[in-house]
């Protein structure tokens, strides 16, 4: 097994499954939304059937912070699960990737089952799975509050597109979605809430891997040796 720095390696798990990724929830789990993808689970329209290849990208902005780039992609279907990978990209150019198997469909996800990280074009580690709980973010119940406001024209990095808008109110404040089906993965063209605003800045299919040579399997114990 190839040598790798203890900070490095505590850095990418920790950073990665404590911090950044729990802070970027997946589009298809909203708070007061449920899964947008699910018609049976939430007033959004049902988001285009799940295909290997489909990639959607948005810009992440939580306050005063500098804006995070987030595309996630789903790159690969195996017997019981599929691979998503989430990209994140900086202001300042420096990129963090996270590749999961999930079980099941992402659309409905089951625990996970793999996880691997990689920092930059570093050395890509494989974690063990229960590292990944925070890979992932927990369900998130449907507001009773929910409500279709209207299909409405929306502006989103050169696209043009129609869709639904919905509101729900949790807690102090109202949190506002907008689905299209034009979008693959989870439908989602726009989320403002209180703490954070995802705009779309682009969507397609053909999507690859983006992770850069083959992981190795982190083993604590050896990091610091």
């Amino acid at each position: 097994m190839p040598r790798i720095d203890a900070p490095t390696a505590l850095a990418v798990a920790l950073l990665t499954l404590t911090a950044e990724a729990q802070e970027f929830p997946l589009p298809g789990m909203l708070p007061g939304f449920g899964t947008v993808s699910s018609p049976a689970a939430s007033p959004a329209p049902a988001a285009p059937a799940l295909e290997v290849g489909q990639w959607v990208e948005y810009r992440f902005r939580r306050g005063r912070e500098r804006p995070v780039t987030v595309r996630y992609a789903l790159v690969e279907r195996e017997t019981g699960g599929d691979w998503l990978e989430t990209r994140y990209t900086r202001a300042d150019g420096g990129r963090l990737l996270i590749r999961v198997l999930v079980e099941g469909r992402l659309d409905r996800p089951g625990r996970i089952r793999r996880v691997i990280v990689q920092e930059g074009h570093g050395q890509a580690l494989e974690l063990p799975a229960e590292r990944g709980a925070g890979a992932l973010p927990p369900p998130v119940p449907t507001s009773s509050n929910a409500r279709v406001l209207g299909e409405e024209t929306v502006q989103v990095a050169g696209h043009s597109l129609r869709a639904r808008h919905v509101r729900a109110t949790e807690g102090p404040g109202a949190t506002d979605a907008w689905v299209s089906t034009a979008v693959p993965l989870w439908g989602l063209v726009r989320f403002s809430s209180s703490r954070y605003e995802l705009d779309l800045l682009g969507f397609g299919t053909g999507a690859r891997t983006s992770l850069v040579g083959e992981a190795v399997r982190f083993d604590p114990s050896a990091a610091g040796r």
